[in-house]
């Protein structure tokens, strides 16, 4: 089956190419438009949303793109949108530019724990009133969010590499320290020592921060003092080993061959009794026993080896003969020359030397970040939009939406799409449509009504928690507005008599008229015949349903924020 999308609507009249990009009235944005401008249309109400022109764009290589310059440059770009479970790469594939207003809502949210410290811990988006946004699962018109409401955020930053991670989790179970209130981690060793901060340092790659001037301990020891970068990723990651401000090791850590081998060289030891085999221990005095517990759970779960726990001094695990095999047979590879000393003399001379230099890796995870701050405010702005693959995308990081439905039929079964392929269908409203499409009767019904014929429903997802909301709305619910069957677009009676043998909405004509006297009318204002607020615009089609020079239907949308 070809699964078309919708007809791209042109505005009403062209834009300026300088100054305000206001509409300049009464130059036709194509000829057809001009043509017809006396004949007779039948209007109809829209829906749609814009956003500033400094609003950011994450393009899927990972870099920043304003939204102005994607719309008036038409770039044909991929960003990042969100296919109901992940957050995917999606094109960018139709551009809208649409005037100016001087009505806009500043939505803060807080971006703690996001992995986005540095500079205010909030960041804002600003966009009409009309702009959906994904709240607690469901969509949301920016003039209904709350403080409180849960943004579906866009967390696209960087992340350490695996190797990275467990270096750093072999220095927080030893030695290290957590320093500038925990984005970073130090560590040190006694001069003797200063090849394994080496290779730490070179090991951990792009977080490596410098080996600092030698220094005396307490003890009259001269130590070599080092650290990582300070910065949002050793962050995340180090809050999982401190709780009230002291070090613990959590329940679900995860180890491996080089973070044991990170354990043993800071705080291991080898002990070797004439007539028995070698055993290890790693002394854990700094940690309760809870902490103590949860590490050698990872040890018997993630490595099949067994220590004894025992409390001397502070609490220590004893790794015997097998274990201790098991253990040095493990982490050879990767303990220093400086310290082969601690390993069994079949397991020494086997350092495979520095690791390949750890970069940072991107992700782009969801998250939800909650709404601390919505503020209106009178300025005026240009107002930028875009349609994507998805039919939805990450502004200034936040996941916003249209609702836009094609309810398909294959002659064989119903298949539920947005207005694009990879369109995410909200929850709600997809339990609607399967309500009003779905299951054995409607299968028959489509099937007595078309036959075997390919059928495309298109229709907008409208009410609660998906444009302005609650009793204005009222339930959520779909409206039809075309019908594409068989390579045609039905006319107007037609897609209301379907309409009413589904039992479903369809977008009713408010009037009929000219194109100047669609102009007149959305030049007063009028309130929207859907919900307690001003009209958005209208789309407008001939009463006799034409077609331009290269197959396109004839169609205008003209909005009042445009007059």
């Amino acid at each position: 089956m070809e699964i078309i999308e919708y007809t791209k609507i042109p505005n009403i009249f062209k834009r300026e190419t300088f100054g305000k990009n206001k509409l300049i009235e009464g130059e036709y944005s194509s000829p057809e438009l001009e043509y017809l401008s006396k004949s007779m249309w039948g209007f109809e109400e829209k829906i749609d949303g814009c956003l500033r022109s400094k609003t950011k764009l994450k393009l899927a290589n990972g870099t920043d793109i304003t939204i102005a310059e994607v719309v008036e440059k038409k770039l044909p770009v991929e960003i990042m949108g969100y296919d109901g479970k992940n957050i995917v790469p999606t094109k960018v594939v139709a551009w809208h530019m649409n005037g100016e207003t001087d009505e806009w809502y500043y939505i803060k949210f807080d971006r703690r724990g996001l992995g986005t410290k540095g500079g205010n811990c909030y960041r804002t988006v600003c966009c009409t009133g009309n702009h959906k946004f994904f709240i607690d699962g469901e969509y949301k018109r920016a003039d209904e969010i709350k403080a409180g409401d849960k943004l579906l955020f866009n967390r696209d930053n960087q992340s350490l590499t695996y190797q990275q991670e467990q270096i750093l989790t072999g220095l927080l179970i030893g030695d290290g320290s957590v320093a500038d209130e925990g984005r970073s981690v130090e560590f040190s060793q006694k001069v003797d020592h200063e090849g394994y901060v080496d290779w730490l340092l070179e090991s951990l790659g792009s977080i490596s921060g410098n080996k600092q001037k030698a220094r005396t301990s307490g003890y009259g020891t001269t130590m070599i003092p080092a650290r990582t970068i300070s910065c949002d990723q050793v962050e995340n990651f180090t809050s999982w080993f401190v709780e009230n401000g002291k070090k613990i090791i959590p329940e679900d850590i995860e180890i491996s061959p080089i973070s044991v081998a990170v354990m043993y060289m800071d705080d291991g030891s080898l002990s070797k009794n004439e007539g028995q085999l070698d055993r290890c221990t790693l002394h854990l005095s700094d940690y309760d026993e809870g902490s103590v517990n949860n590490l050698v759970k990872a040890f018997e779960t993630q490595l099949h080896i067994c220590p004894v726990k025992y409390f001397s001094k502070g609490w220590n695990l004893r790794f015997n003969t097998v274990d201790a095999d098991k253990l040095q047979m493990l982490v050879a590879p990767y303990i220093c020359d400086c310290m082969q000393y601690k390993l069994s003399a079949q397991y020494q001379n086997m350092f495979v030397g520095t690791l390949p230099s750890g970069v940072f890796e991107t992700v782009n995870k969801p998250y939800k970040a909650s709404v601390i701050g919505i503020e209106k405010r009178t300025e005026i702005h240009k107002r930028y939009d875009i349609t994507t693959g998805t039919h939805n995308y990450f502004a200034n990081g936040v996941l916003v939406h249209n609702c836009n439905i094609r309810i398909c039929w294959d002659g064989y079964r119903v298949e539920f799409r947005g207005r694009t392929d990879r369109a995410q269908i909200p929850a709600h409203l997809m339990a609607k449509l399967e309500e009003l499409f779905g299951g054995e009767t409607k299968e028959e019904l489509f099937e007595q009504t078309f036959g075997k014929t390919e059928v495309i429903l298109f229709g907008e997802g409208f009410g609660e928690k998906i444009q302005k909301g609650g009793g204005l709305y009222g339930p959520v619910n779909f409206r039809l507005f075309d019908v594409y069957i068989n390579g045609f677009w039905l006319d107007r009676g037609n897609v209301c008599d379907i309409a009413a043998k589904f039992g479903i909405d369809h977008a009713p004509v408010l009037f009929t008229g000219t194109l100047e006297e669609g102009v007149e009318f959305i030049k007063t204002h009028p309130k929207s015949v859907l919900r307690d607020a001003e009209m958005e615009g209208i789309v407008g089609r001939p009463i006799v349903q034409m077609f331009s020079r290269t197959g396109q239907r004839i169609m205008v949308k003209i909005k009042c924020r445009d007059f």
